[in-house]
């Protein structure tokens, strides 16, 4: 039975974006943001990993303790103390907050195209500028959701793993409906950049299928590689890229969260003037390069088997 298109209707997008976003966070995602997250608040490495909250205790310190006191060997109190440094924490209202996020985002998208579809015409090809306008809208209104559910998120990554986990109307009842979408500023930033990684990338793999991939797979073994894999790359390299490079913005973001600054221009002054813009591509640069070239990875992944199933029925 045919679906008539339902994968290109908002209905179709809702269902592509609520399933590909549940599948992004839970297949690993949430924990490489814990770890970024941590990083981004000044934990190290090892902090980070192991979730110790005291910056005078080392991971080494915590499982020569448990060892101690529980008898158990090096191997066994370090996988105890991962199962307890809360890595996913805030995986319950990620999960959540993904689906109006993804649905705002590519449901934007799809509006901003179609817009400029009948002003141009069917045929007509989009523009780069038409694209960056597409992208630009989507990011627009997709980052007023995701600010909102990622204030609640940061605060349980860099809290204390045994508080109560904090949610949109604790924050609003505690601290008032402005400091929910304090950071709005910096996500916009992020969440362009990120756009193009994520709705730029099934164009970009398409024009590689066709104009590399196709031609050459018989006489080449790069791209005999990868003929049929190359959303797949395209989403992986854009996005562990994009990644690197939004971490600027999203670290502020992180810090604006946790109540440090009021707004990205206090935080970039802050930064500038102590340890320098250049402090922001560290660690966690690399750490967040990984998650979202994950998270672009995933969600096409998963988006392109459900519009395709959707579209199959």
């Amino acid at each position: 039975m045919s679906s008539n298109g339902l994968e290109k209707t908002l209905a179709g997008q809702a269902v592509c974006a609520g399933l590909a976003g549940i599948f992004q966070v839970y297949s690993g995602g949430i924990a490489l943001d814990c770890v970024k997250t941590r990083l981004q608040a000044g934990k190290n490495f090892s902090q980070s990993l192991w979730g110790v909250t005291l910056n005078n205790v080392t991971p080494a310190q915590l499982s020569q303790k448990y060892q101690a006191v529980s008898g158990k060997g090096g191997v066994v109190s370090r996988v105890h103390m991962l199962m307890r440094s809360s890595l996913y924490a805030g995986h319950r209202i990620t999960a959540i907050g993904r689906f109006p996020y993804l649905f705002l985002n590519l449901g934007t998208y799809q509006q901003a195209d179609g817009f400029l579809t009948n002003q141009r015409g069917f045929y007509a090809q989009k523009t780069t500028s038409e694209e960056i306008f597409c992208i630009l809208s989507a990011a627009v209104i997709s980052s007023i959701s995701i600010t909102a559910t990622e204030c609640p998120k940061v605060l349980d990554q860099i809290g204390d793993p045994k508080a109560p986990r904090n949610t949109i109307s604790g924050v609003v009842k505690k601290h008032g409906l402005p400091r929910l979408f304090q950071g709005y500023d910096a996500t916009l930033c992020r969440e362009f950049l990120f756009g193009v990684a994520l709705l730029g990338s099934p164009a970009l793999s398409r024009f590689l299928a066709e104009e590399f991939v196709q031609p050459n797979k018989e006489t080449n073994m790069f791209a005999d590689f990868l003929d049929g894999k190359e959303l797949l790359v395209v989403s992986l390299g854009m996005g562990m890229c994009t990644g690197f490079i939004t971490n600027g913005p999203d670290q502020l973001k992180t810090n604006i969260q946790r109540g440090l600054f009021k707004h990205v221009g206090e935080a970039i002054k802050y930064q500038h003037a102590n340890a320098g813009i250049s402090a922001l591509y560290g660690r966690a640069a690399v750490i967040r390069g990984l998650y979202v070239g994950h998270g672009v990875l995933s969600l096409n992944f998963a988006r392109d088997k459900v519009e395709k199933f959707i579209h199959n029925c």
